[in-house]
């Protein structure tokens, strides 16, 4: 009977073990990337009364089946149910989920290992670091990848070991709080001159010219009609800062005739004043502009004139698209999902920052929780590989974040199986308890 009293014993543990897990899923119901776990038994060694034997057709004997009396049940083990939570939406553009089995990398400081969650709420410290709630960083790649020509401005060198990021400075970009400026190298006109205008009537197309300190030149290319000409024009560039300074000048010719009439046939070009270099190629001049003498301050700027018509129409001629522009601050982020952080700056443009990494692991159900909703890797999850976000671990999707993967309905039906369970187990060993007072009362 003893034995059926300790068979009892293992199911409250046991029971009580898996209660315990239940309970812990439950609390964390609403925990941000949570994931439960699940308790499964297993029984133990039972003692053999009689071993089995085999028949025996010559002296006419059946087989005997073995008898044994089990005792009692164990833990066979606690799994990691690493299914994806609900996605919610928050609106915030540093929150991210991932939709995929990969995880973040993150560490605790900079002495401290890898460990991986799939709470994504993150956002930026006083001097950059992107962190998680609890102020670990997030890890990824700030490298960018090199071209023939020049950074390919989406892609980042992903065979290198992830790091820290910060949105603010690194090495290999240094400060990225501020864009540096970029000199207009190209002006593209488009729009109509009407073929009717007269000698005095003048077409002017403002534009703003930046140069190498980002420093903003209001300018305007002038066009008027030819005299005795029909489908000739002048045009002339001056400085809005210094005006009845031509730049450059030149002339456009329209075609007369054919299926193309009324676009640009050919063009030609001044000799320029105080000797700037000046080409033309297709519809397209070339000019130096010089802006400051002492300072040097001098950019080359392609003017692309082709776009123009010349129809009965009226004059609709303006900059169709230009580049260039001011130095600009950060001043917003968003996150993509490849991973990749892009930075908005007050004058307007963009630029990437980072890219966040994710962790691939072969047995991802190997992993040991460690608190805060982190993991660590084990012996039996494999080494994590970073890897981008891709389909292979999950892409990311910003603005959201996972929920906890808890199933209410499935924990409160395990709940009370196991409380039956639990109550089954100790009526087991009251029942064996009066069974022995039984054997006790039989002396009196």
């Amino acid at each position: 009977m003893m034995k059926s009293m300790m068979a009892g014993i293992s199911g409250l543990r046991m029971h009580q073990i898996r209660m315990d897990v239940i309970g812990n899923n439950i609390a964390n119901v609403n925990t941000t990337g949570f994931k439960s776990s699940r308790a499964t038994f297993k029984e133990v060694f039972s003692s053999t009364s009689a071993s089995a034997s085999a028949p025996d057709s010559e002296r006419g004997i059946g087989g005997v089946n073995p008898m044994q009396v089990g005792m009692g049940m164990t833990l066979a083990s606690i799994d990691l149910q690493y299914t994806e939570g609900n996605v919610e939406r928050t609106d915030n553009p540093l929150d991210v989920s991932i939709e995929g089995s990969g995880l973040f990398v993150i560490k605790e400081n900079s002495a401290s290992g890898f460990t991986f969650t799939r709470a994504g709420m993150f956002g930026v410290d006083k001097v950059g670091n992107l962190i998680t709630s609890s102020g670990a960083m997030v890890c990824g790649w700030q490298k960018r990848k090199i071209g023939e020509d020049e950074i390919n401005p989406s892609g980042f060198d992903t065979s290198l070991q992830v790091e820290p990021i910060n949105l603010y400075k690194d090495l290999f970009n240094g400060n990225k709080k501020i864009i540096s400026p970029q000199a207009t190298s190209q002006i593209v006109f488009s729009g109509n001159i009407n073929s009717n205008n007269e000698l005095d009537d003048t077409v002017g197309i403002p534009m703003s010219l930046y140069d190498s300190y980002g420093n903003e030149h209001q300018a305007q290319i002038s066009i008027s009609r030819v005299d005795g000409e029909v489908n000739t024009w002048k045009y002339s560039l001056e400085l809005d800062s210094d005006p009845g300074n031509v730049i450059v000048s030149g002339e456009i010719v329209f075609k007369s005739t054919g299926d193309e009439i009324g676009k640009i046939e050919s063009m030609t070009v001044d000799d320029p004043a105080g000797g700037t270099a000046t080409d033309i190629t297709d519809g397209k001049v070339t000019t130096d502009i010089i802006f400051d003498a002492d300072a040097n301050n001098e950019i080359s700027v392609t003017f692309d004139f082709n776009a123009l018509t010349q129809y009965a129409a009226d004059d609709s001629a303006k900059v169709y698209d230009f580049n260039g522009y001011p130095s600009g601050e950060l001043v917003d982020y968003s996150i993509g999902n490849d991973g990749i952080i892009t930075g908005v700056y007050s004058n307007g443009k963009q630029q990437p920052l980072a890219m966040i990494a994710l962790a691939a692991f072969d047995n991802p159900q190997g992993l040991k929780k460690v608190g805060d909703s982190c993991f660590t890797q084990t012996a039996n999850s494999g080494d994590f590989r970073a890897v981008p976000p891709d389909t292979t671990a999950g892409q990311l999707v910003s603005n959201t974040l996972e929920m906890s993967n808890v199933d209410l309905s499935s924990e409160f039906t395990n709940m009370i199986i196991t409380q039956r369970g639990f109550q089954a187990n100790s009526k087991t060993i009251t029942t064996t308890d009066e069974m022995l007072q039984e054997l006790v009362n039989l002396k009196r």
